[in-house]
């Protein structure tokens, strides 16, 4: 009783808006004028045929022929309405070129107009009104078609590429870089593919996600061709700020993802696609520009040195290790092996700043510098 209520009175107001259209619409009828008259061939919805996924959010668009044998000439309007659900859509199109007799027009309602259909499954019948001030017959007019939300239906959106565009060096990026700090994040290319029976029209909205790591952003795009179907892509250049993830400043192997997070998505098994990349730290402590950065990333120190004019004494050695001295250019001056308090003769070295590379037989490396007077 309640579904038949709920009929009753959906198509009494989607009779009153198509009344109400048609009043307002209308225009005095000379007789001496040209007649036109217009028909409604089909009424456009992004679904299979005449199934609608449960929750679409759908734009909306109407086909007419000029079913006469006068031209609508350019520059002419001509009024379209669509109700569903007691909910009237107008627009109004206004021609570009001549409308000969028998050709057609396709018109999208555009992104303002998009009907949220329910979560359950039932029949929507659905009025599609064109009117013109000229027109003769008010027969073919109205179509009404009806339409069903069902659960049933094979509705598959797949991610099929991630591609971080900006910036190039992203993989493999060196965080031992003077400042630990990963570039931002700055373009990226999004490939999605419509793997369902489902037809999407233009202004349709699809919803995705980023994620990296911990950082998930879901967004809102609409389909930008007349209509993507089965086996067809959509192409997302993503450029804002906003929406980017932060890039992890750690070392380690990270997955940048998009995730379809399309309603009622029959196959979860190709939502997701990843751009794989590494964060690294390439140290190289003879390397002079690592000087003193990088010995911060290492241990604190297990030892302390002095130096004098001639010598330098090394104190607080606990363990066996073997000690390197570098020039500002990064060249091996010396080598020693020692496990305890150790004075090391400087005679053989030039004034000048020095690097010495501790490195301890578990392998982990201290640095630190010395001025030679």
């Amino acid at each position: 009783m309640r579904n038949f209520t709920y009929q009753f009175h959906t198509m009494k107001n989607l009779y009153l808006a198509v009344l109400s259209f048609l009043v307002m619409s209308a225009a005095p009828f000379s007789g001496n004028a040209q007649s036109i008259d217009l028909t409604v061939t089909k009424v456009h919805l992004s679904a299979y045929q005449t199934a609608i996924p449960l929750g679409m959010r759908s734009s909306m668009a109407l086909s007419i022929e000029n079913t006469d044998s006068s031209i609508v000439e350019a520059g002419e309007s001509i009024d379209l309405m669509l109700s569903i659900d007691g909910i009237a859509y107008s627009s109004s199109v206004e021609l570009t070129s001549d409308l000969a007799p028998g050709d057609s027009l396709y018109h999208n309602f555009g992104s303002s107009s998009l009907h949220q259909f329910p979560d359950t499954g039932m029949t929507h019948s659905i009025f599609g009104v064109v009117q013109h001030a000229l027109d003769s017959n008010s027969a073919n007019d109205t179509l009404i078609a009806d339409f069903v939300t069902t659960p049933f239906l094979d509705n598959d959106w797949q991610a099929v590429s991630l591609e971080v565009l900006s910036p190039s060096g992203l993989d493999s990026f060196d965080i031992d870089n003077g400042t630990n700090s990963p570039p931002n994040i700055d373009l990226v290319r999004v490939v999605l593919r419509n793997a369902g029976f489902v037809q999407y029209l233009k202004w349709t909205p699809i919803s995705y996600r980023l994620v990296l790591a911990q950082d998930t952003t879901l967004l809102a795009g609409s389909i930008e061709f007349d209509s993507v179907g089965n086996g067809d892509s959509t192409l997302r250049m993503l450029s804002n700020q906003a929406i980017m993830p932060d890039v992890p400043d750690s070392v380690g192997n990270y997955s940048f993802c998009v995730i379809s997070n399309q309603p009622w998505d029959q196959n979860a098994s190709n939502d997701t696609a990843c751009y794989t990349f590494a964060i690294v730290d390439l140290y190289d402590p003879n390397d002079p520009i690592n000087w003193p950065w990088a010995i911060d990333e290492q241990e604190a120190n297990t030892f302390s040195l002095v130096a004098q004019a001639d010598y330098i004494r090394f104190e607080g050695i606990d363990q066996a290790l073997e000690l390197r001295i570098f020039n500002v250019q990064g060249g091996l001056m010396a080598t020693e092996f020692i496990d305890g308090p150790t004075t090391l003769s400087t005679n053989a070295l030039a004034p000048g700043v020095y690097m010495v590379q501790a490195i301890a037989n578990d392998g982990h490396t201290w640095g630190t510098k010395f001025v030679k007077y």
